[in-house]
Order: C-alpha cells, then sequence, then structure tokens
C-alpha cells in the first residue's frame, strides 16, 4: 500500500506542472507564478536555464522535488516550452517522458528505491486568464507511467508496473487566494493496468492485469490540501478542504498468485464509481459498483472454484474527525444487492436445491449524531483511556438482509441523553426500532429437514420468535422494539427487560 500510496502522490503532481494563479497570461508571469505557488505547497521546482525568445519561454533541465510522510521525490524535465498566442493565451509543450525517483522509508516496510518514467507524448495544455482565476485546458494521445525500477537494500527486485490511459483531456483551473483554490475535470477514453513482481527468494510470482472504459475524474479545493492529502494524519486533522469524484463504465482484472499457495482472482463490473471528501470538521469516502462478477480458484481455497456475482455495491461513511464540544453528523452505508453464488458452492451445501436461492442482500443504512472528544490524529489520545466519542444519536433509515427466501427489514431511531458511563461511547438509549421478519419459519424447516439444523434448536428459534414477535399473515411476523430512558425494554406494548 505504501508504494501505491506513493505513486499515486508523485503522478499525481506533475502531469499538471503547466498550471498557474496569474491573472494576466503571459509566458514569463505563468514561470514565475509556478515557482511561488509550489514553493508554498512544500514543492522546489527549478530551471537550470531559461530563454525567452519571440515571445517564447523555453525551459531547461527542470528540477522537480518534494518531500512525502514516508520518503521524497525528484526528477528532472528535460524542455519546457511556453508560447504566447495572438488570442492572449499561452500554450503549452514538454518533452514527451520524464523521470522521477523516490525514496521511501515506510514505518511498516523496508526502506526501497523507486525509478518512475511518466511519458505524454504530444501533450499540449492551454492556459488563459481571466479575473484572478488562470485556466487550462489539456489533452494528448496516452499518458503512461512505468516503473521502471524498485530496489530495497541494494537488491534490484523484478518488477515492472505499467499505467496507460488513452486520449486523454480535461480542465485545470487555479484562483489566486490564501491559500490557492483549484477545480479540475478529467477524462480517458480507457485506463490498462499491468503490474508483475517476483518473489526475491524465488517462491513465486505475482502478475495483475486490468482495463477499464471512460474514465473520468473531478476534484476542487486548495492546492495545498491537495498536497498534504498523501498524509493520513493530516487527511484526519479536519482542517483540509479537498474533494473529488472518480468513475469508470466498465472493466476487469485478473491476479494471479503462483508458487505453493497459488490463486487467480477474475473480477468484472458494468460500472464503477468513487468519492471522497476532506472538509472542514468531516471525512466522507464512499464508492459503488454495478454488474459485479469474480471468480476465485487455486490451491490457496478450499475449493476448486468459488464464482459469484453482485448486481450492486456500494459502501459510504461519513465521520466527524474535530474535536469539539457540539456533536456533527455521521453516516454509514453498506450495501451489497443481488448477491449470486455458483453452483459450485451450492451443490457442496445443498446439493438436491431444497433451499430457495434467491438472490440475497444485505443493506444498512445509519446516519446521526456524535461528538469527538480527542484528537483523532493524534495517535496517543486515540490510545488513552475512554471513547474517542459521545454518541448523541443514531437513526436506522434501512435495513434489510434476504437470504434463502427469508427476508428481514427494519427502520427506528434512538437518542442518548445525559452523560456517558466510563469506558462507553455514549449513555443509554432512547427510542425504538420496528422489524419485519418474513419466510423465516420455511427456511427453519428446510434446514431441519436437511440435517443442518436440529429440531430441538428449532423449536427453541420458533419459542424466543413468538415471544418477541406477532405474527400478520402466513410466516411473516412484525416486532416493535422500544426503549425507554430508564433501560426498559418492551416488544409490542410487552416488558421483556
Amino acid at each position: 500500500m505504501t508504494t501505491l500510496r506513493s505513486l499515486a502522490c508523485t503522478t499525481a503532481v506533475l502531469p499538471f506542472l503547466a498550471t498557474g494563479a496569474a491573472a494576466q497570461v503571459s509566458a514569463e508571469g505563468l514561470w514565475d507564478e509556478w515557482q511561488s505557488m509550489y514553493a508554498d505547497a512544500g514543492v522546489t521546482l527549478e530551471a537550470g536555464s531559461r530563454e525567452m525568445s519571440g515571445g517564447t519561454l523555453t525551459l531547461s533541465e527542470v528540477e522537480v522535488s518534494f518531500d512525502m510522510p514516508e520518503g521524497t521525490a525528484t526528477g528532472t524535465i528535460e524542455r519546457i516550452v511556453l508560447g504566447e498566442q495572438d488570442d492572449g493565451t499561452v500554450r503549452i509543450t514538454m518533452s514527451d517522458s520524464y523521470d522521477m525517483d523516490l525514496s521511501m522509508k515506510p514505518e511498516d516496510a523496508a526502506p526501497f528505491e523507486m525509478a518512475l518514467n511518466v511519458a505524454a507524448p504530444g501533450l499540449v495544455v492551454v492556459a488563459s486568464g481571466e479575473g484572478d482565476t488562470t485556466s487550462y485546458t489539456y489533452d494528448a494521445p496516452s499518458l503512461t507511467v512505468e516503473v521502471a525500477q524498485v530496489e530495497t537494500e541494494g537488491e534490484a527486485l523484478e518488477t515492472d508496473m505499467d499505467f496507460v490511459l488513452q486520449a486523454v483531456e480535461g480542465t485545470y483551473s487555479l484562483t489566486e487566494g490564501t491559500p490557492i483554490r483549484f477545480d479540475s475535470a478529467f477524462a480517458a477514453e480507457s485506463l490498462t493496468v499491468d503490474i508483475s513482481a517476483s518473489a526475491t527468494d524465488g517462491s513465486g510470482d505475482f502478475t495483475m492485469n486490468g482495463a477499464f472504459s471512460d474514465i473520468a475524474s473531478s476534484s476542487e479545493g486548495t492546492l495545498q490540501d491537495f498536497v498534504a492529502m498523501s498524509d493520513p494524519d493530516a487527511a484526519l486533522s479536519g482542517a483540509l478542504d479537498v474533494s473529488g469524484t472518480y468513475t469508470h463504465g466498465g472493466g476487469s482484472y485478473t491476479l494471479d498468485v503462483s508458487g505453493e499457495e497459488s490463486m487467480t482472482i477474475s473480477s468484472s463490473s458494468d460500472t464503477g464509481a468513487l468519492d471522497f471528501a476532506f472538509t472542514g470538521d468531516s471525512v466522507r469516502y464512499g464508492g459503488a459498483n454495478t454488474g459485479v462478477e469474480f471468480t476465485v480458484s487455486g490451491a490457496a481455497i478450499p475449493f476448486p472454484q468459488v464464482s459469484a456475482a453482485i448486481e450492486e455495491t456500494a459502501f459510504g461513511l461519513t465521520i466527524p474527525v474535530a474535536q469539539s464540544d457540539e456533536a456533527s453528523d455521521f453516516a454509514l452505508l453498506l450495501n451489497l444487492s443481488g448477491l449470486t453464488v455458483g453452483d459450485e458452492l451450492w451443490s457442496m451445501i445443498d446439493p438436491t436445491g431444497q433451499i430457495p436461492r434467491d438472490p440475497a442482500t444485505l443493506l444498512l443504512d445509519l446516519s446521526g449524531r456524535a461528538k469527538v472528544l480527542v484528537d483523532v490524529s493524534d495517535p496517543e489520545a486515540m490510545t488513552g483511556a475512554g471513547a474517542p466519542a459521545q454518541v448523541e444519536s443514531v437513526n436506522i433509515n434501512a435495513l434489510t438482509l434476504a437470504l434463502g427466501g427469508a427476508e428481514l427489514t427494519g427502520e427506528g431511531a434512538f437518542t442518548f441523553e445525559g452523560d456517558a458511563m466510563p469506558g462507553m461511547p455514549a449513555a443509554m438509549p432512547e427510542g425504538s426500532v420496528q422489524l419485519t421478519l418474513s419466510g423465516a419459519n420455511a427456511l427453519l424447516e428446510t434446514l431441519v429437514q436437511m440435517g443442518l439444523v436440529p429440531q430441538q434448536q428449532a423449536m427453541g428459534a420458533q419459542m424466543m420468535l413468538g415471544m418477541f414477535a406477532r405474527e400478520v399473515d402466513d410466516d411473516q411476523f412484525e416486532s416493535l422494539i422500544e426503549v425507554s430512558p430508564e433501560g426498559g425494554i418492551t416488544a409490542n406494548g410487552q416488558r421483556i427487560q
């Protein structure tokens, strides 16, 4: 993960060196602004030589360097040319490729050196200005990031990584201020990923090949915060102001691990999306996919092959991160809809097909408010005595669990008033949850007939169901669970505690 995070941080900054914050667009003015702007963001940008001729500024041997949480990155671009045009814009081109060197010292792994080559032949960027905002449009036939070499403890590893984007285009703008704000949009026809590595002891190989279509992304925030986003402590400090989205129009990948514990994973999806936001006092992260299919095989699993498909997956998390005396919103979404598994698993569990093989669903949608009690970016504070947050309310917006012909749904809300007990995240709850269960008895009887559940245990489960729920239709039950401020619990008006 350290390697991928470092690679992402490096390549995210470099393709957009042709940016600035000058109101009047000129070649020399842009270059001066780049140096000032990147210096403010902790990036050193220096040219070995600069030559101005006929409205064209040619920069040679442009050196770039910046620090990351666990290392440094340095590189040299042979040439950047900024040409002033008759319409008041500046046309910017650069060398077809340039090299970057990463020197990393991660806390959880051995130090390593990585050599990257970034190639964008035919890249053209056009800069224009209006007021305090400088805007850019860019396009390139392709953008390739190649990991040319990885070396650790003086030994070169057999590793190859290639990331290739085709038909790249986008826009980028920066607005003067303290700090400088940016807004960007990016699109590419396709993305291909090829990774291979061999263990140093010869015990096995790893390969990954993937391809995705209709890539699009957007982001906005401040430039300083964008650079700081690679630092986990900064990301959790509550001080950042960065948000973005990523989508693709379908893709697939295959992962192979050879050796004694060999394994092959193949997966595809119809669409995919991610979004994130580090804004003010909260962090938001989420993603979704549709039409997911995957297959796992190999000696590392106890089955010859496992396959499954999911119509829709989604995950979302919003949490407050700033220490405060006031409560803030939080949310959690987990959705696995339309899950089906292959016959190779069903044949082991239910070879005669007695259990309904309807698609399974798990949906959990929660929201509420909580008060952050400590600085979550401080490891010592997080490991200290007491809970890091105090929950004031929880809303169960939706709960669905469907499996084997049975389905449980519910919704409800709880509030937590008063002081929390020592070591507890919240005070005693008050509220209720409404639950509906259907098809449970039919599923239970099937499991008994198959010998998977003893008859005595099934009878115990049915008795418990009768205590907590009332039957409103054939094999359909409802239950209203209520909790009073004094700690009393009732089910359908009957006190159970």
